[in-house]
């Protein structure tokens, strides 16, 4: 195989990770994984400390995942602050814990998300 021929494997390989599906908490949701380097800049943004974490996890969950972006829940669900609190709003603390560990491990990396 050529270098050609190996990037191009590379990017149909890539693009073909860009999408998982993960069950949690009893539901089935697709994850989007979102470019490398808007990943990057949320992780700059939140910061290392555990709160920043668990923010990061959050947003990164409400980015990569549709449904939880639908004008329609957020009608219905009164969200305090920033737009992915809705995440929050919606689970008890253990499944937010599951959901948000699963859509870390899509990105290859697990993040500390338990809150502080």
């Amino acid at each position: 195989m050529n270098n050609l021929e190996a990037l191009i494997n590379k990017h149909n390989q890539k693009q073909h990770n860009a999408t998982h599906i993960i069950k949690v908490n009893d539901l089935t949701y697709t994850v989007n994984k979102i470019p490398l380097s808007n990943v990057i800049a949320l992780q700059e943004e939140y910061g290392d400390s555990k709160t920043g974490q668990f923010e990061f996890a959050k947003e990164l969950t409400y980015l990569s995942i549709a449904d939880f972006r639908d004008p329609k829940l957020h009608e219905m669900i009164d969200v305090k602050g920033e737009p992915h609190n809705i995440i929050e709003e919606i689970f008890e603390p253990k499944e937010l814990t599951g959901l948000l560990t699963e859509v870390s491990k899509c990105y290859g990396e697990q993040v500390d998300v338990k809150k502080q």
